[in-house]
């Protein structure tokens, strides 16, 4: 509790840290075999090749430690990066931030009034549910089908309805927690709404570079530059600790974001743009990326075949496409908040149960858990999948 002389800001006393926040605590525990939360494979992180260009930067860019605008070539860089996406764009376009998170907060903070109308989908990262919450907005709560992403029949009722959203968001690559992707129709059909109503689209995208065995599709920045307010990160794709990220919008929407960054850390740390350029014009970033992807498929394969040995009898998942993550489904009666309680306690196993994601109080989701595929080795997947089915079995669900 604050001194009783504090007086906090209303939102915060209705605010509880997330779930994600709470399992991070809990990786302090070397025993815990954790499927829990959105980690990179640590020895895949190119630390020797950072080394290198730490150096370089250091003895010829004493400015790397100074105040600096935004580096311009950083931004060059992923112009190029988004093209191999599908996505033609510009420097001007390109706008850097401390990660996608603080993209994402950016951009809330640009359109949404206190009290002010946002749809959607009922399993929304949470994360991104926090931002929200210093506004306290009127939230119109659209189904998650499992299968194919948000409802759109249910977002294109609730338009014809008269709700005029401040802005839709979503997850169309690797969704996070269902860990689908958009079809091509779902995507082109959004962008149709968006026109015609006149809202626009907040696209995370932390993802969707790392696609595995399809043909990628565009992200719905490729299919529209004026609607579509584009969230990207090298987080995922280098490493969490760099904080640096990107939004793609409109040039008119620039100087805004550049006030609103000012307020939230003065700039994106200098460094760090130093240093991912650097990167970028002395390393292999293409074959870097080209190994992340290769095992982290092979990671995610050795789930699936980890849940057939222990599942295959009574749960359904898919193999995900892009992403960090398996949405696995348990018959109705596993109820997996009482799971994780057990597996937490006495099998030092981590996930999370699905229906912590729901924007609204539902229990859907609460037969389901999402489960992170690339942060622990193939032989720790395998374990920690045979410790979730030695906890359904002690609790008594079977």
């Amino acid at each position: 509790m604050p001194p009783s002389n504090f007086q906090l800001a209303g939102w915060t006393t209705r605010n509880h840290p997330s779930v994600m926040e709470r399992m991070l605590r809990g990786l302090s525990d070397p025993q815990m075999i954790s499927f829990a939360l959105g980690l990179p494979a640590p020895e895949l992180l190119p630390a020797k090749e950072f080394a290198v260009c730490l150096d370089r930067v250091l003895q010829k860019n004493a400015v790397s430690l100074q105040y600096q605008p935004p580096l311009r070539s950083l931004k060059s860089h992923i112009v190029r990066l988004m093209k191999t996406r599908g996505v033609e764009t510009s420097e001007d376009n390109v706008f850097l931030t401390s990660g996608a998170q603080q993209g994402a907060n950016l951009l809330v903070h640009l359109l949404l009034n206190v009290r002010g109308d946002v749809i959607l989908e009922e399993k929304t990262y949470t994360g991104f549910q926090q931002i929200l919450k210093p506004f306290d907005p009127r939230i119109f709560v659209i189904p998650s089908l499992p299968n194919t992403g948000f409802d759109l029949e249910a977002l294109s009722d609730l338009l014809a309805s008269g709700v005029r959203p401040t802005f839709f968001y979503t997850v169309a690559d690797g969704h996070n927690p269902l860990s689908l992707n958009l079809d091509l129709v779902k995507r082109q059909s959004l962008i149709r709404l968006a026109r015609a109503y006149k809202f626009p689209i907040i696209e995370d995208d932390p993802y969707g570079f790392l696609n595995y065995d399809e043909m990628p599709l565009p992200p719905l920045l490729a299919l529209d530059s004026e609607f579509v307010l584009y969230v990207g990160t090298f987080s995922k794709i280098l490493a969490p600790t760099l904080r640096t990220g990107w939004v793609i919008v409109p040039e008119e929407l620039m100087r805004q974001l550049g006030s609103l960054k000012e307020a939230a850390d003065i700039n994106t740390a200098t460094l760090n743009q130093f240093l991912i350029n650097e990167f970028f014009e002395t390393q292999d970033f293409t074959s870097h990326l080209l190994n992340l992807k290769t095992e982290y498929a092979r990671r995610r394969n050795s789930l699936s075949e980890a849940l057939i040995e222990k599942f295959q009898s009574f749960a359904r998942w898919q193999n995900p496409a892009n992403g960090l993550f398996t949405w696995l489904e348990f018959p109705e009666w596993v109820d997996t908040e009482k799971l994780l309680e057990h597996a937490l306690a006495y099998q030092k196993v981590a996930f999370i149960p699905g229906h912590l994601f729901n924007v609204s109080e539902s229990r859907a989701g609460s037969n389901c858990v999402r489960l992170n595929f690339t942060h622990a080795r193939t032989e720790t997947i395998f374990d920690g999948v045979g410790k979730i089915a030695s906890a359904i079995e002690e609790i008594g669900f079977r």
